[in-house]
């Protein structure tokens, strides 16, 4: 099946998978039997997920996340957000939604990952972006042609060039499994982000947050 991408709505969510592709709302899921562990590897160090300098520092809960991150991630207000990284699948082309995502503030990148339910990542101008990802696995079953891309969506191309606003910290409060999760907000001179856990997978949305998310301004 040919890969889809987001609408140009630059509110609306992307959140694209290797196998998964979810778009205006429908999601189709594909079979992902053949998708190697990331976290099973004899080539590549379990932790770094195959990117060059990568080393995710998994948290959970609010009063941690914001007691960690909240100093740094308040001192980004009043810079510019030059470019969005994304890991893309060029065999597919399709982002590679388990890698991180990476704002560059010129001069300051910052590393968000996600990954199963709550657990949330957040890492400093650690990445080396022009070097080659070997995504665990991936040498022997030859799977994925993984390289970063500068703001491959319409919706990032437009917040590229504009100055931060405030950085908010959104708590899910549902009563599911996700109950806990922390997302990330930045709201630009002409619009937001939010990255946000999208079950297990990093989702990029563009618009208000929804029902179910309590906003902690930093």
């Amino acid at each position: 099946m040919p890969a889809q991408h987001p609408s140009h709505n630059p509110n609306q969510a992307c959140r694209f998978r290797r196998k998964t592709v979810v778009s205006s709302g429908i999601s189709t899921y594909f079979p992902v039997a053949d998708r190697p562990d990331p976290f099973v590897s004899d080539h590549v160090h379990v932790s770094s997920f195959g990117i060059a300098g990568y080393e995710p520092d998994w948290q959970t809960g609010l009063p941690t996340i914001r007691a960690l991150y909240e100093s740094r991630l308040v001192g980004l207000v009043g810079k510019t957000l030059a470019q969005t990284f994304l890991l893309w699948d060029e065999n597919d082309d399709s982002w590679f939604v388990d890698a991180p995502v990476v704002l560059d503030f010129r001069g300051d990148r910052l590393e968000l990952n996600h990954w199963k339910f709550d657990e949330l990542s957040i890492t400093w101008n650690s990445i080396q972006l022009d070097e080659p990802v070997n995504w665990p696995g991936d040498r022997e079953m030859g799977l994925f042609k993984l390289a970063w891309r500068a703001d491959p969506f319409e919706q990032l191309a437009y917040l590229a060039g504009q100055q931060l606003q405030a950085v908010q910290l959104l708590e899910y409060v549902g009563q599911d499994a996700a109950h806990g999760m922390v997302a990330v907000n930045f709201v630009l001179d002409n619009g937001q982000m939010t990255v946000v856990n999208g079950l297990d997978e990093n989702s990029l949305h563009f618009s208000d947050p929804g029902k179910g998310f309590e906003i902690h301004s930093l």
